[in-house]
């Protein structure tokens, strides 16, 4: 097995740290493992960002969590949760957006009819859904299979706010087959070798 050296320096500002503490459990079967990761955001980033919560268990190949960002301009959060196991992947993702021309000028967020336009054309479009679920098969060789890709706005967009949900699902497509089976078999397939 081989090992990565990774300088830590070129992935955090100087002045900067990120702290990681871990504890291990027993369990009957396997050993449960809790990380906390702590990084302290650059000041352009706190201006941005209120606040950044991951929460994740991992137990054998199964796994689940949830994350919440919210920011400051203007106060947005998003949540999303998720599940893994070796025959499915589900993320479910809800957030709650606040439009500024002045500061997302050009964007979906800058107004209430940007945000509808954008929407209208992607999640609001079977069409874009359906193709972003095939170029998720087509890029994996055809061993994952996306059962499940949508979005829906639970109320209509106001003048100032809009909140939306979206939701995925992928299983593997061969029979048989598992997500282990479907990872180590995709860099083969095209021609890569993890090996060298």
């Amino acid at each position: 097995m081989g090992t990565l050296t990774q300088n830590v320096s070129s992935l955090f500002t100087p002045g900067y740290a990120t702290h990681s503490s871990s504890s291990f459990q027993q369990q009957s079967s396997d050993v449960l493992q809790t990380t906390t990761i702590q990084y302290q955001l650059p000041t352009p980033a706190i201006s941005i960002f209120k606040s950044i919560s991951l929460t994740a268990t991992q137990t054998g190949l199964t796994g689940f969590g949830s994350l919440t960002i919210t920011t400051n301009v203007p106060t947005s959060t998003i949540t999303a949760t998720y599940s893994t196991s070796p025959t499915q992947v589900k993320v479910n993702t809800t957030a709650q957006f606040y439009f500024s021309q002045s500061l997302f000028a050009g964007t979906p967020l800058a107004n209430q009819t940007a945000f509808q336009t954008s929407w209208n054309h992607t999640f609001g479009n079977m069409t874009w859904t359906e193709n972003i679920a095939d170029q998720i098969k087509n890029a994996t060789q055809h061993f994952v299979t996306v059962t499940a890709f949508n979005g829906t706005l639970p109320n209509p967009p106001t003048p100032s706010s809009a909140n939306i949900q979206i939701g995925f699902v992928a299983v593997p497509s061969q029979p048989g087959t598992d997500f282990v089976t479907v990872l180590d078999s995709i860099p083969r397939l095209a021609g890569l070798d993890w090996t060298r």
